[in-house]
């Protein structure tokens, strides 16, 4: 058994290495390195096990349930938070298209009914406990908001592309016309135009 002093003081100053207690260095037999007395072992922090990591967002996803009917289920993080599920903006723009939302130009215009709507075509894509339900809602309001103000300003960009080429731009197919002559006129509102400007 070789025996070895400390080079540490850890702040008893004026004290020689003489002064400094020998610390013995053994092995367990297992190839493990023990530091400190035979009474009070210590493992080294390069012996120490790692602690499981737990599995990422994307691998939770990618083993996403599904109800019979083919509903995605809403999942939960290890650490408890809901996740958002695969497919969630998506299915927002398709509830958008689905459903008719006159004088709806942006997200704070469209009627409580209107959302209601594209809310129940939410549940036809996907499933959750009826405990989480404000916890769904409130994801859903928040990425549906988000897509639906994205979504506008993208076609606001490309009629403005069209307009400085001198050409016109074609009506969305899921708009109908009179909610794209709407649209087209709540965009040309000076107090519109000084807000997005």
């Amino acid at each position: 058994m070789s025996r070895r002093r400390s080079i540490f003081s850890f702040g008893r100053s004026g004290r020689s290495d003489r002064d400094e207690q020998p610390t013995d260095d053994t092995s367990d037999g297992s190839g493990t390195r023990i530091s400190g007395t035979p009474e009070t072992p210590q493992a080294s922090s390069s012996s120490r096990a790692r602690r499981p990591s737990a599995p990422p967002a994307v691998t939770i996803r990618a083993n996403t349930p599904r109800e019979a009917q083919g509903r995605i289920v809403f999942q939960r993080m290890p650490n408890g938070a809901l996740m958002e599920p695969v497919g969630l903006a998506k299915a927002c723009t398709k509830s958008f298209k689905r459903v008719d939302n006159p004088g709806g130009y942006t997200w704070k215009l469209t009627p409580p009914d209107v959302k209601e709507a594209y809310y129940a075509e939410l549940q036809k894509e996907f499933a959750w406990s009826p405990e989480d339900e404000l916890e769904v809602r409130g994801m859903w309001e928040q990425k549906a908001s988000k897509r639906y103000s994205d979504m506008m300003s993208d076609y606001k960009r490309k009629l403005r592309a069209s307009t400085d080429e001198g050409r016109e731009m074609d009506r969305p197919l899921w708009m109908s016309a009179e909610f794209w002559t709407g649209l087209q006129a709540y965009w040309s509102q000076e107090a519109v135009q000084a807000v997005s400007e």
